[in-house]
């Protein structure tokens, strides 16, 4: 939570244009961390865990997607709520059972992931390393913006087979952007 709340307070000091989306920077960093979390958490699966959509709506942030069991809906919540502190928590999150990834080694899981990130314009002329233990993606090295991280931690969730990410990745520049999408 403070982590969330200093970087929010940075990118309102640095901020010198208005967000995308009608969102405040504050907003817009809880809806990145946010991302972050959920797909860190290996009790959040399903093969369209990458795809779960994290918006801010009439002051409560809403998750919306689908996960592969009952679980994983519950400790979305969960993940969301310890992010959020304060902020109210809508999970509107579908439970799809046929989602649950397929079995794969870590080996292969380290070949797509890379192979993802690659050939990803958003991650041109970043530094990143990723490692794969037990399903479990972790990311380092730097890429450009906030927004970038959370693309990359969605980006390698998305393979399936991965459980979670462990997302590493230094910033080096402290804005948001859209483009990470």
């Amino acid at each position: 939570m403070h982590r969330v709340l200093a970087l929010g307070i940075a990118l309102g000091v640095w901020a010198a244009a208005a967000p995308a989306a009608g969102l405040t920077w504050q907003e817009m960093s809880l809806v990145e961390e946010t991302t972050v979390a959920l797909l860190a958490d290996p009790r959040v699966s399903g093969l369209d865990a990458a795809d779960i959509v994290v918006d801010v709506r009439g002051g409560a942030l809403v998750l919306h997607g689908a996960v592969a069991t009952e679980h994983g809906r519950h400790a979305a919540t969960e993940v969301a709520q310890a992010v959020a502190g304060t902020i109210p928590v809508t999970n509107a999150l579908g439970v799809d059972p046929a989602s649950a990834p397929p079995l794969q080694t870590d080996r292969d899981l380290a070949r797509q992931v890379k192979a993802r990130l690659k050939r990803d314009p958003v991650f041109r002329g970043a530094v990143i390393r990723g490692t794969v233990r037990d399903g479990v993606v972790r990311l380092t090295g730097a890429v450009a913006d906030l927004s970038a991280r959370a693309a990359a931690s969605r980006r390698a969730r998305a393979v399936p087979g991965v459980r979670a990410v462990r997302n590493d990745l230094g910033v080096k520049e402290f804005r948001l952007s859209a483009r990470g999408r």
